[in-house]
């Protein structure tokens, strides 16, 4: 009688516990889904404004209004793995592998403006420092410069081609998709949408998203060193009695839509490198609270980049 009794109550206390799992995947998919929905609405109504006014697009530039577009479908196609169901194992993988297609190509396209910001501060630079000197150096610069522009298309079209395809590529062949960590982060992977705790996102995914990201910085600060250069410049002048004429760094970052374009990236980089790490540490805990801080702190980013 004890032992059918203790049975019992075993079976009923499975029961709950299987039951409260079942509620907390639901609640988790529901507020998922909410966050997803606002993060892409935000997106969607930026990218409208971004493409139907002239003075933005000329605001942002090309590689900041390709950001966005991607930033936008990469928005679209994670809220859609979050609907599908892991019964629908193979669509399921598609739309996992797309969207991270598309958030590798956002960080790259937020790498490439750096990338452009650094070589025409850089370039007005060798432009100051050649008005006083010796010519032909200075022509051996500019066509050393265009090379290096030249270059830094090809970079940018290839690595917004083929890396994330690559990346893609490689965690198919050598880590299968639902081969996870552990038990616990296979339960996990019911609600984290495209992003599964597995190898391939482990070892092939967050680390190029962080070298991506280490790059944007390193730019950043590049940035902000040719600036204080160029400042420490105008300060010796300024003690000398040299009223320089030829500060190219400094009107162009007056007169173009170069700062602008700056503290754009700069916030890119900034906001997606916390929502990231948040994601990562989720994804490596398989901690439901911080998946609900990460989808939280994405759907912010993207109002907070529509609203400033």
């Amino acid at each position: 009688m004890n032992n059918s009794y203790n049975h019992s109550d075993l079976l009923t206390i499975s029961s709950i516990i299987m039951n409260n799992d079942s509620r907390i995947d639901s609640e988790t998919h529901t507020i998922t889904q909410i966050c997803f929905s606002l993060a892409f609405c935000s997106t969607l109504i930026h990218l409208i404004f971004i493409l139907y006014f002239k003075r933005i697009r000329k605001l942002y530039g090309l590689c900041i209004i390709i950001h966005c577009l991607f930033y936008s479908i990469s928005y679209l196609i994670t809220l859609i793995t979050c609907s599908l169901s892991k019964k629908t194992n193979l669509i399921h993988i598609i739309f996992g592998y797309l969207a991270d297609y598309c958030i590798l190509t956002t960080i790259i396209m937020n790498l490439k403006s750096s990338l452009m910001i650094v070589y025409l501060l850089w370039n007005k630079q060798e432009n100051v420092n050649c008005y006083h000197g010796n010519s032909q150096l200075c022509n051996s610069n500019n066509v050393c410069l265009n090379h290096i522009k030249k270059l830094c298309y090809i970079i940018g079209h290839i690595m917004v081609i083929i890396l994330p395809i690559l990346c893609i590529v490689i965690s198919i062949i050598l880590f299968e998709t639902n081969n996870y960590i552990s038990e616990e982060h296979e339960e996990f992977a019911v609600i984290s949408c495209n992003l599964t705790p597995n190898y391939g996102h482990f070892y092939i995914f967050f680390p190029i998203l962080f070298i991506l990201l280490l790059l944007q910085f390193s730019c950043i600060l590049i940035t902000i060193k040719l600036l204080m250069s160029q400042q420490q410049q105008n300060n010796n002048n300024n003690n000398n009695n040299n009223n320089n004429n030829h500060d190219n760094i400094k009107t162009l970052w007056k007169t173009t839509n170069i700062s602008a374009r700056f503290w754009i990236t700069l916030k890119f980089t900034m906001t997606h490198s916390l929502v990231w790490l948040i994601a990562f540490l989720a994804l490596i805990q398989a901690s439901t609270s911080i998946w609900h801080v990460f989808t939280l702190l994405y759907s912010l980013q993207a109002i907070y980049i529509t609203i400033d």
